[in-house]
C-alpha cells in the first residue's frame, strides 16, 4: 500500500482502511490471464454523518480494448459488491468510526 499511498497521511484525513488490488481477465475456466488489465482503490473515510465508501479504477486500454464491455463489466462488479456489500458491512465496521 505505501507503494501508492503516503499511510502517514491516514490518521489526519480520517481513512481508516485501504484496500489496493490488481484486476486480471479471467476466461471462461476462471484462469487469469498473465497480463494486468488494471488496478482499483477502496477507500473508507471517517465523516461526521458515517463512514463514506470511495473507490478508484484504473484499466489498461489499448487500441484493442472493448471499451463497451470494460465499462459495462465493472459497473456490473460495482452493483454486485455493493449487493454483497449491504448484508454485512456494517457488522465489520465499528460504528464510532
Amino acid at each position: 500500500m505505501a507503494e501508492h499511498f503516503d499511510t502517514s497521511l491516514f490518521d489526519e484525513h480520517g481513512v481508516g482502511m485501504a484496500l489496493f488490488a490488481v484486476v486480471h481477465f479471467v476466461d471462461e475456466n476462471d484462469q487469469p490471464a498473465p497480463e494486468q488489465s488494471g488496478s482499483f482503490v477502496h477507500v473508507a473515510i471517517k465523516r461526521d454523518y458515517g463512514t463514506e465508501f470511495r473507490s478508484c479504477w484504473w484499466l489498461t486500454i489499448n487500441a484493442d480494448s472493448d471499451r463497451e464491455l470494460l465499462g459495462s463489466g465493472r459497473l456490473r462488479h460495482v452493483h454486485e459488491e455493493f449487493g454483497y456489500l449491504q448484508g454485512f458491512l456494517r457488522s465489520l465496521v465499528p460504528a464510532t468510526f
